[in-house]
């Protein structure tokens, strides 16, 4: 058996040669055996990273940070272990090799790092917080999952110059795995064997609900950092306006995108096209209407720009399985 993690990991903060956030999540993130965890300090924000060795060939780090002050990270990593991650936070913007092209991971989103040397640099911003669970799996005993992960094509070989590795959402099924790993009753010995059962059992529905089902999926799109700073923007407006909200050439010109890298990166990044999430904000805050407030279906239609009633429920009951009539 190999020694657990033989690559190495270093953080550091280009504006402050000196940072201690950095200095210590370096050494959690190369702690081998046990558990470590590094809380930040009160002056610097709230929140903590902690990693958990399971046995020889797994490892368990949860993050949840919330900065007073923005700080960028720069990280380097030689290791030979594929990471799977679970954001669970704020949206994150980072980038990886070095390169011009970013991207964002949103809430309730996963990816998987390949092993190997990797460089990548992230933006944390001040109020915002970033949560998850990253998960390590040694080769060692790992191979044959590795193997399927590569046949699926749920990796992207970001050596070979790609921007960015593949975003998959979090299912139902998924999440839930997540949560109770995050939530594990026991300690000591029990716990681990816990946990590393749970993440057996996520890595086979993860396989089998994002990637057996669902298939291949389309190249990225590349984006630059004002590319995701325009949809970030667009995202805003749509939150604000879902109920009479301004066309595609409208926002297009708005944000300096053009239409069709407008339609392509919302969806990119946001997990649908922009319609299809306008109808959705649309149909939350419906129900919201319906429910919490005993609002009308008349008045709660008119409220999220609807004007044709059947309309309104046909699309509600396509969400949500029911007529908004039994909500309210």
């Amino acid at each position: 058996m190999k020694e657990l993690y033989k690559g190495r990991y270093n953080t550091i903060n280009p504006q402050d040669g000196a940072c201690s956030i950095c200095s210590e999540v370096t050494r959690i993130v190369n702690h081998r055996l046990g558990e470590a965890i590094y809380t930040l300090p009160e002056e610097c924000g709230t929140g903590y990273l902690k990693k958990n060795s399971v046995g020889q060939s797994t490892a368990v780090m949860v993050y949840d940070f919330l900065f007073q002050k923005g700080i960028t990270m720069k990280a380097t990593s030689e290791d030979d272990s594929l990471k799977m991650t679970f954001h669970l936070g704020d949206s994150f913007q980072w980038g990886v090799g070095g390169r011009q092209d970013h991207f964002i991971m949103e809430r309730d989103e996963s990816c998987i790092f390949p092993a190997g040397a990797i460089y990548c640099s992230g933006r944390y911003e001040p109020g915002l917080r970033y949560r998850g669970v990253s998960i390590k799996l040694h080769p060692d005993r790992y191979a044959s999952v590795l193997d399927c992960f590569q046949t699926a094509d749920v990796i992207q070989d970001m050596k070979g110059g790609q921007p960015a590795c593949k975003k998959h959402r979090i299912t139902a099924s998924v999440m839930e795995l997540v949560r109770q790993i995050l939530n594990c009753p026991y300690s000591g010995i029990p716990k681990n064997l816990y946990v590393e059962g749970k993440i057996l059992e996520l890595i086979a529905v993860y396989l089998n609900e994002m990637v057996r089902e669902k298939g291949k999926g389309a190249p990225a799109i590349k984006l630059s950092r004002e590319d995701i700073k325009g949809l970030q923007r667009v995202k805003g407006l749509l939150d604000e306006c879902f109920a009479e909200p301004m066309t595609i050439p409208e926002l297009s010109k708005m944000v300096y995108i053009n239409e069709y890298k407008l339609k392509a990166g919302f969806k990119e990044v946001y997990g649908k096209p922009i319609y299809s999430y306008v109808i959705d904000r649309r149909m939350e805050k419906a129900k919201q209407l319906l429910a919490g407030k005993g609002m009308k279906v008349k008045e709660a239609a008119s409220m999220v720009g609807y004007t044709n009633i059947s309309h309104f429920i046909e699309t509600f009951r396509k969400k949500y399985g029911v007529s908004p009539g039994k909500i309210s």
